[in-house]
Protein backbone atom coordinates (compact mmCIF):
# COMPACT_ATOMS: atom_id res chain seq x y z
CA UNK A 1 0.00 0.00 0.00
CA UNK A 2 1.56 3.37 -1.11
CA UNK A 3 1.56 6.06 1.28
CA UNK A 4 0.32 9.42 0.59
CA UNK A 5 1.21 13.37 1.28
CA UNK A 6 -0.47 16.21 1.14
CA UNK A 7 -0.07 18.60 -1.92
CA UNK A 8 -1.00 21.79 -2.27
CA UNK A 9 0.88 25.03 -2.26
CA UNK A 10 0.67 25.04 2.12
CA UNK A 11 3.93 22.59 1.78
CA UNK A 12 5.28 24.77 -0.46
CA UNK A 13 5.76 27.99 1.46
CA UNK A 14 8.17 28.53 4.14
CA UNK A 15 8.13 29.74 7.93
CA UNK A 16 7.07 33.25 8.86
CA UNK A 17 10.15 35.32 9.42
CA UNK A 18 10.69 36.77 13.39
CA UNK A 19 10.03 40.26 14.43
CA UNK A 20 12.72 41.69 14.13
CA UNK A 21 11.69 44.33 17.26
CA UNK A 22 11.17 41.00 19.36
CA UNK A 23 12.87 42.06 22.85
CA UNK A 24 13.76 45.87 22.51
CA UNK A 25 11.12 48.40 23.62
CA UNK A 26 9.17 50.69 21.12
CA UNK A 27 9.08 54.56 21.19
CA UNK A 28 5.16 54.01 21.63
CA UNK A 29 6.40 51.64 24.00
CA UNK A 30 8.19 54.41 26.25
CA UNK A 31 5.78 56.78 25.78
CA UNK A 32 4.69 58.51 29.04
CA UNK A 33 0.58 58.00 28.66
CA UNK A 34 -1.22 60.76 30.75
CA UNK A 35 -4.33 60.41 31.24
CA UNK A 36 -6.72 62.69 29.17
CA UNK A 37 -6.99 66.13 30.57
CA UNK A 38 -10.90 66.77 32.19
CA UNK A 39 -12.77 69.81 33.25
CA UNK A 40 -14.01 70.89 36.42
CA UNK A 41 -17.77 70.53 35.63
CA UNK A 42 -18.78 70.84 39.84
CA UNK A 43 -16.68 73.77 41.54
CA UNK A 44 -19.14 74.27 44.55
CA UNK A 45 -17.44 73.51 47.28
CA UNK A 46 -17.33 69.88 49.10
CA UNK A 47 -20.21 69.98 51.78
CA UNK A 48 -17.00 68.67 54.45
CA UNK A 49 -13.93 70.38 54.21
CA UNK A 50 -10.35 69.50 55.13
CA UNK A 51 -7.50 71.54 56.23
CA UNK A 52 -3.74 71.24 55.38
CA UNK A 53 -3.55 71.42 59.40
CA UNK A 54 -5.78 67.78 59.32
CA UNK A 55 -4.04 66.08 56.80
CA UNK A 56 -0.24 66.60 58.20
CA UNK A 57 -1.63 65.48 61.65
CA UNK A 58 -3.33 62.09 60.02
CA UNK A 59 0.09 61.31 58.36
CA UNK A 60 1.59 61.68 61.44
CA UNK A 61 -0.87 59.63 63.30
CA UNK A 62 -0.95 56.84 60.50
CA UNK A 63 3.54 57.12 60.41
CA UNK A 64 4.93 54.00 61.23
CA UNK A 65 7.57 53.87 64.19
CA UNK A 66 11.15 54.35 63.03
CA UNK A 67 12.91 51.06 62.52
CA UNK A 68 16.10 51.12 64.68
CA UNK A 69 19.00 48.95 64.95
CA UNK A 70 19.20 46.32 67.74
CA UNK A 71 21.13 47.14 70.91
CA UNK A 72 24.24 44.80 70.68
CA UNK A 73 26.04 43.93 73.69
CA UNK A 74 30.03 43.19 73.42
CA UNK A 75 30.42 40.08 75.30
CA UNK A 76 34.02 39.06 74.52
CA UNK A 77 37.29 41.11 73.20
CA UNK A 78 37.07 39.81 69.70
CA UNK A 79 33.93 40.98 69.28
CA UNK A 80 34.82 44.53 70.82
CA UNK A 81 37.40 43.82 68.16
CA UNK A 82 35.15 43.31 65.53
CA UNK A 83 33.10 46.65 66.36
CA UNK A 84 36.35 49.14 66.49
CA UNK A 85 37.38 47.85 63.26
CA UNK A 86 33.60 48.69 61.74
CA UNK A 87 33.80 52.33 63.55
CA UNK A 88 37.00 53.01 62.46
CA UNK A 89 36.44 52.17 58.91
CA UNK A 90 33.10 53.77 59.16
CA UNK A 91 35.50 57.38 60.07
CA UNK A 92 38.23 56.66 57.81
CA UNK A 93 36.00 56.56 54.84
CA UNK A 94 34.08 59.54 56.37
CA UNK A 95 37.23 61.88 56.36
CA UNK A 96 38.02 60.35 53.39
CA UNK A 97 35.30 62.15 51.24
CA UNK A 98 35.15 65.22 53.43
CA UNK A 99 38.61 65.69 54.52
CA UNK A 100 37.99 69.38 54.72
CA UNK A 101 35.33 69.24 57.49
CA UNK A 102 37.08 70.10 60.77
CA UNK A 103 33.71 68.67 62.79
CA UNK A 104 34.49 65.10 61.42
CA UNK A 105 38.44 64.73 62.72
CA UNK A 106 37.15 66.12 66.03
CA UNK A 107 34.12 63.30 66.58
CA UNK A 108 36.97 60.83 65.07
CA UNK A 109 38.88 61.90 68.25
CA UNK A 110 36.36 61.99 70.72
CA UNK A 111 35.41 58.64 69.91
CA UNK A 112 39.16 57.10 70.28
CA UNK A 113 39.47 59.02 73.66
CA UNK A 114 35.69 57.15 74.71
CA UNK A 115 37.83 54.23 74.18
CA UNK A 116 40.54 55.28 76.15
CA UNK A 117 42.65 54.55 73.29
CA UNK A 118 44.86 58.04 74.01
CA UNK A 119 47.76 57.85 71.22
CA UNK A 120 45.07 57.04 68.51
CA UNK A 121 43.29 60.36 69.61
CA UNK A 122 46.18 62.18 69.61
CA UNK A 123 47.58 60.99 65.88
CA UNK A 124 43.84 61.79 64.96
CA UNK A 125 44.50 65.43 65.93
CA UNK A 126 47.46 66.01 64.55
CA UNK A 127 46.33 64.53 61.15
CA UNK A 128 43.69 67.11 61.35
CA UNK A 129 46.33 69.37 61.76
CA UNK A 130 47.87 68.57 58.86
CA UNK A 131 44.54 69.99 56.82
CA UNK A 132 43.61 72.77 59.17
CA UNK A 133 46.51 74.31 60.96
CA UNK A 134 45.13 77.09 60.58
CA UNK A 135 41.60 76.64 62.52
CA UNK A 136 42.02 77.61 65.60
CA UNK A 137 38.71 76.15 67.24
CA UNK A 138 40.72 72.75 66.20
CA UNK A 139 44.05 73.68 68.44
CA UNK A 140 41.41 74.07 71.30
CA UNK A 141 39.85 71.40 71.19
CA UNK A 142 42.88 69.07 71.00
CA UNK A 143 44.25 71.00 73.90
CA UNK A 144 40.89 70.57 75.82
CA UNK A 145 41.51 66.75 75.10
CA UNK A 146 44.95 67.19 76.55
CA UNK A 147 44.14 68.81 79.82
CA UNK A 148 40.89 66.59 80.24
CA UNK A 149 43.00 63.72 80.66
CA UNK A 150 45.58 65.41 82.85
CA UNK A 151 48.04 65.48 80.18
CA UNK A 152 49.43 68.73 80.83
CA UNK A 153 53.00 68.41 79.32
CA UNK A 154 51.32 67.65 76.26
CA UNK A 155 48.68 71.02 76.91
CA UNK A 156 51.70 73.07 76.85
CA UNK A 157 53.10 71.89 74.05
CA UNK A 158 49.94 72.28 72.04
CA UNK A 159 49.15 75.82 73.58
CA UNK A 160 52.59 76.82 72.76
CA UNK A 161 52.50 75.70 69.21
CA UNK A 162 49.30 76.98 68.78
CA UNK A 163 49.93 81.02 69.67
CA UNK A 164 52.98 80.35 68.20
CA UNK A 165 51.28 80.05 64.74
CA UNK A 166 48.35 82.27 65.70
CA UNK A 167 49.47 84.90 67.80
CA UNK A 168 46.75 87.19 66.96
CA UNK A 169 44.05 84.94 68.13
CA UNK A 170 43.28 86.25 71.72
CA UNK A 171 41.58 83.32 72.84
CA UNK A 172 44.05 81.08 72.68
CA UNK A 173 46.22 83.26 74.73
CA UNK A 174 43.57 83.38 77.82
CA UNK A 175 43.19 79.84 77.43
CA UNK A 176 46.96 79.24 77.85
CA UNK A 177 47.23 81.63 80.90
CA UNK A 178 44.06 80.24 82.27
CA UNK A 179 45.40 76.55 82.50
CA UNK A 180 48.27 77.96 83.95
CA UNK A 181 46.38 79.92 86.71
CA UNK A 182 44.59 76.28 87.45
CA UNK A 183 47.81 74.62 87.78
CA UNK A 184 49.42 77.15 90.35
CA UNK A 185 52.24 77.97 87.88
CA UNK A 186 52.57 81.58 88.42
CA UNK A 187 55.19 82.58 86.99
CA UNK A 188 54.26 80.51 83.99
CA UNK A 189 51.49 82.67 82.95
CA UNK A 190 53.58 85.92 83.44
CA UNK A 191 56.14 84.07 81.21
CA UNK A 192 52.94 83.55 78.78
CA UNK A 193 51.54 87.11 79.32
CA UNK A 194 55.04 88.48 78.33
CA UNK A 195 55.01 86.85 74.89
CA UNK A 196 51.88 87.91 74.24
CA UNK A 197 52.91 91.74 75.22
CA UNK A 198 55.37 91.20 72.67
CA UNK A 199 53.10 90.89 70.18
CA UNK A 200 51.84 94.35 70.85
CA UNK A 201 47.91 93.60 71.29
CA UNK A 202 44.83 95.59 71.75
CA UNK A 203 43.99 97.44 74.87
CA UNK A 204 42.04 93.94 76.63
CA UNK A 205 45.34 92.26 76.26
CA UNK A 206 47.20 94.83 78.17
CA UNK A 207 43.88 95.38 80.98
CA UNK A 208 43.55 91.73 81.33
CA UNK A 209 47.56 91.59 82.00
CA UNK A 210 47.26 94.52 84.68
CA UNK A 211 43.55 92.55 86.10
CA UNK A 212 46.56 89.60 86.54
CA UNK A 213 49.26 91.26 88.92
CA UNK A 214 46.29 92.83 90.75
CA UNK A 215 44.65 89.32 91.62
CA UNK A 216 48.23 88.77 93.45
CA UNK A 217 48.45 91.64 94.98
CA UNK A 218 51.58 93.00 92.62
CA UNK A 219 50.64 96.32 92.25
CA UNK A 220 54.17 97.87 91.29
CA UNK A 221 54.27 95.20 88.85
CA UNK A 222 50.80 96.82 87.51
CA UNK A 223 52.34 100.31 87.78
CA UNK A 224 55.12 99.43 85.51
CA UNK A 225 52.18 97.58 83.31
CA UNK A 226 50.79 100.39 82.93
CA UNK A 227 53.43 102.96 81.85
CA UNK A 228 54.41 100.26 78.67
CA UNK A 229 50.75 100.28 78.04
CA UNK A 230 50.30 104.20 77.80
CA UNK A 231 53.35 104.64 76.17
CA UNK A 232 52.09 101.45 73.77
CA UNK A 233 48.29 102.91 73.33
CA UNK A 234 48.38 106.69 73.88
CA UNK A 235 45.00 107.79 74.38
CA UNK A 236 43.11 109.28 76.29
CA UNK A 237 40.60 106.13 77.77
CA UNK A 238 44.01 104.44 78.69
CA UNK A 239 45.25 107.57 80.39
CA UNK A 240 42.44 108.17 82.44
CA UNK A 241 42.44 104.73 82.99
CA UNK A 242 46.25 104.85 84.79
CA UNK A 243 45.28 107.48 86.90
CA UNK A 244 41.58 105.90 88.11
CA UNK A 245 44.04 103.16 89.15
CA UNK A 246 46.55 105.59 90.96
CA UNK A 247 43.47 107.27 93.09
CA UNK A 248 41.97 104.29 94.29
CA UNK A 249 45.10 103.68 95.79
CA UNK A 250 45.42 107.18 97.16
CA UNK A 251 48.43 108.23 95.09
CA UNK A 252 47.12 111.71 94.52
CA UNK A 253 50.22 112.53 93.36
CA UNK A 254 51.19 110.20 90.99
CA UNK A 255 47.19 110.41 89.57
CA UNK A 256 48.48 114.39 88.27
CA UNK A 257 51.23 113.36 86.83
CA UNK A 258 50.09 111.19 84.78
CA UNK A 259 47.06 113.58 83.50
CA UNK A 260 49.49 116.26 83.09
CA UNK A 261 51.73 113.97 81.22
CA UNK A 262 48.60 112.99 79.47
CA UNK A 263 47.79 117.00 78.43
CA UNK A 264 51.23 117.54 77.41
CA UNK A 265 51.28 114.21 74.89
CA UNK A 266 47.30 114.34 73.75
CA UNK A 267 46.56 118.06 73.46
CA UNK A 268 45.88 117.97 69.69
CA UNK A 269 44.06 114.45 69.92
CA UNK A 270 40.08 114.36 68.41
CA UNK A 271 39.29 113.14 72.43
CA UNK A 272 41.06 115.28 74.15
CA UNK A 273 37.85 116.89 75.36
CA UNK A 274 37.25 113.89 77.71
CA UNK A 275 40.45 113.99 79.07
CA UNK A 276 40.44 117.65 80.09
CA UNK A 277 36.56 116.91 81.79
CA UNK A 278 38.17 114.05 83.76
CA UNK A 279 41.84 116.16 84.50
CA UNK A 280 39.09 119.03 86.14
CA UNK A 281 36.75 116.42 87.80
CA UNK A 282 40.35 114.85 89.36
CA UNK A 283 41.01 118.19 90.80
CA UNK A 284 37.45 119.04 92.21
CA UNK A 285 37.13 115.28 93.98
CA UNK A 286 40.60 116.65 95.23
CA UNK A 287 39.08 119.82 96.50
CA UNK A 288 41.93 121.73 94.45
CA UNK A 289 39.36 123.68 92.00
CA UNK A 290 42.23 126.27 91.30
CA UNK A 291 44.17 123.78 89.69
CA UNK A 292 40.30 122.31 88.34
CA UNK A 293 40.40 125.67 86.33
CA UNK A 294 43.51 124.85 84.46
CA UNK A 295 42.61 121.94 82.22
CA UNK A 296 39.44 123.95 80.84
CA UNK A 297 41.39 126.74 79.95
CA UNK A 298 43.76 124.73 78.33
CA UNK A 299 41.01 122.78 76.48
CA UNK A 300 39.50 126.17 75.19
CA UNK A 301 42.94 128.07 74.22
CA UNK A 302 45.20 125.30 72.64
CA UNK A 303 42.64 123.18 71.09
CA UNK A 304 41.57 123.89 67.22
CA UNK A 305 39.08 121.46 66.26
CA UNK A 306 35.52 121.22 66.86
CA UNK A 307 33.51 119.57 69.85
CA UNK A 308 31.56 116.37 68.65
CA UNK A 309 27.88 116.73 68.37
CA UNK A 310 28.07 113.78 70.72
CA UNK A 311 29.48 115.50 73.68
CA UNK A 312 26.82 118.25 73.36
CA UNK A 313 26.64 121.61 71.61
CA UNK A 314 25.41 124.82 73.10
CA UNK A 315 23.75 127.18 71.31
CA UNK A 316 26.01 130.51 71.58
CA UNK A 317 25.06 133.66 69.85
CA UNK A 318 27.12 137.03 69.00
CA UNK A 319 26.47 140.40 68.08
CA UNK A 320 27.59 142.36 65.46
CA UNK A 321 27.42 146.48 65.44
CA UNK A 322 24.13 145.86 67.22
CA UNK A 323 22.58 143.88 64.88
CA UNK A 324 20.61 140.70 65.32
CA UNK A 325 23.01 137.88 66.96
CA UNK A 326 24.40 135.12 64.42
CA UNK A 327 25.33 131.70 65.45
CA UNK A 328 28.20 130.87 66.44
CA UNK A 329 30.48 128.25 64.68
CA UNK A 330 31.95 127.42 67.71
CA UNK A 331 30.04 125.31 70.09
CA UNK A 332 32.85 124.03 71.92
CA UNK A 333 33.97 127.87 73.40
CA UNK A 334 30.16 126.86 75.00
CA UNK A 335 30.43 123.83 75.82
CA UNK A 336 33.56 124.31 78.70
CA UNK A 337 31.60 127.51 80.00
CA UNK A 338 28.87 124.94 80.68
CA UNK A 339 30.91 122.66 82.50
CA UNK A 340 32.79 125.30 84.54
CA UNK A 341 29.35 125.94 86.49
CA UNK A 342 29.90 122.80 88.04
CA UNK A 343 33.23 123.37 89.23
CA UNK A 344 32.22 126.98 89.77
CA UNK A 345 28.92 126.03 91.77
CA UNK A 346 31.10 122.83 93.75
CA UNK A 347 33.65 125.76 94.96
CA UNK A 348 31.73 128.56 96.47
CA UNK A 349 29.66 125.72 98.43
CA UNK A 350 26.60 125.97 96.60
CA UNK A 351 24.05 123.55 95.07
CA UNK A 352 25.25 122.09 91.95
CA UNK A 353 23.40 123.36 89.21
CA UNK A 354 22.74 120.74 86.42
CA UNK A 355 22.64 122.65 83.22
CA UNK A 356 21.97 121.06 80.06
CA UNK A 357 24.66 121.59 76.86
CA UNK A 358 21.29 123.17 74.79
CA UNK A 359 20.70 125.52 76.98
CA UNK A 360 21.37 129.07 75.99
CA UNK A 361 24.71 131.46 75.70
CA UNK A 362 24.71 134.97 75.19
CA UNK A 363 27.25 136.12 73.80
CA UNK A 364 27.89 139.94 73.95
CA UNK A 365 31.02 141.59 71.64
CA UNK A 366 33.27 143.78 73.10
CA UNK A 367 35.20 145.64 71.14
CA UNK A 368 38.46 147.37 72.51
CA UNK A 369 41.42 148.87 72.07
CA UNK A 370 44.27 146.65 73.23
CA UNK A 371 44.88 143.38 72.11
CA UNK A 372 42.81 141.31 73.73
CA UNK A 373 41.91 137.31 73.89
CA UNK A 374 44.77 135.89 75.82
CA UNK A 375 42.42 134.55 78.17
CA UNK A 376 44.41 133.02 81.68
CA UNK A 377 45.74 130.20 82.89
CA UNK A 378 46.34 130.47 86.24
CA UNK A 379 44.75 131.89 89.32
CA UNK A 380 47.31 134.66 89.47
CA UNK A 381 46.10 136.29 86.35
CA UNK A 382 42.72 137.05 88.25
CA UNK A 383 41.34 139.45 90.23
CA UNK A 384 37.63 139.34 92.33
CA UNK A 385 35.17 141.22 92.20
CA UNK A 386 31.95 141.86 93.71
CA UNK A 387 28.72 141.79 91.26
CA UNK A 388 26.02 141.47 93.92
CA UNK A 389 23.75 143.95 95.85
CA UNK A 390 25.08 146.02 98.05
CA UNK A 391 23.48 143.87 101.03
CA UNK A 392 24.55 140.49 99.49
CA UNK A 393 28.23 140.41 98.18
CA UNK A 394 28.22 137.63 95.31
CA UNK A 395 32.32 137.70 94.66
CA UNK A 396 33.19 136.49 91.03
CA UNK A 397 36.55 136.63 88.94
CA UNK A 398 37.81 138.56 86.03
CA UNK A 399 41.00 138.49 84.34
CA UNK A 400 43.86 141.26 84.88
CA UNK A 401 44.66 142.13 81.30
CA UNK A 402 41.29 144.18 80.84
CA UNK A 403 42.10 147.83 80.80
CA UNK A 404 40.37 149.99 82.63
CA UNK A 405 36.99 150.58 80.13
CA UNK A 406 36.41 147.04 79.50
CA UNK A 407 36.87 145.51 82.91
CA UNK A 408 33.89 148.50 83.78
CA UNK A 409 31.69 146.97 80.80
CA UNK A 410 32.48 143.22 81.81
CA UNK A 411 31.67 144.10 85.50
CA UNK A 412 28.20 145.91 84.29
CA UNK A 413 27.38 143.01 82.04
CA UNK A 414 28.12 140.06 85.19
CA UNK A 415 25.72 142.20 87.30
CA UNK A 416 23.12 142.43 84.68
CA UNK A 417 22.88 138.62 84.19
CA UNK A 418 23.92 138.07 88.68
CA UNK A 419 22.22 133.89 88.31
CA UNK A 420 25.21 132.84 86.27
CA UNK A 421 27.92 130.99 87.68
CA UNK A 422 30.80 130.74 85.29
CA UNK A 423 31.58 133.06 82.84
CA UNK A 424 34.93 132.96 80.08
CA UNK A 425 36.89 135.44 77.88
CA UNK A 426 38.51 134.85 75.53
CA UNK A 427 38.60 135.72 71.64
CA UNK A 428 37.45 133.48 68.92
CA UNK A 429 39.60 132.76 66.21
CA UNK A 430 38.73 135.03 63.05
CA UNK A 431 36.20 137.12 64.89
CA UNK A 432 37.11 140.98 65.62
CA UNK A 433 37.54 142.03 68.95
CA UNK A 434 36.82 139.92 71.92
CA UNK A 435 33.44 138.05 73.29
CA UNK A 436 32.98 137.33 76.98
CA UNK A 437 29.98 134.16 76.78
CA UNK A 438 27.81 134.00 79.50
CA UNK A 439 26.32 130.83 80.37
CA UNK A 440 22.55 130.97 81.98
CA UNK A 441 21.34 128.34 84.25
Amino acid sequence: MALTTRGGADQAQPPPAPDASLGFLTKRDTEVKLPRATRVKNKTPAGVQITAEQILREARERQEPEIRPPKQKITDVHELADYRLRERKRFEDLIRRVRWNVSAWVKYAKWEEGQRDFARARSVFERALDVAHRDHTLWLKYAEFEMRNRYVNHARNVWDRAVSLLPRIDQLWYKYIHMEELLGAIANARQVFERWMSWRPDTAGWNSYIKFELRYGEVERARAIYERFVAEHPRPDTFIRFAKFEMKRGEVERARQVYERAGDLLVDDEDAEVLFVAFAEFEEKTREVERARHPFNINMIELGHPLDEDKGEGNCSRGEDNEEAAPCDRPRHCQNILVMIKVEADASNRPVVSVSPALPVCGVDLTGDGKLGYGFTSADELEEVDIGPGDKPRPTFISKKLDPQLRGQMIALLKEYPDCFAWDYTEMPGWTGASLSIASP
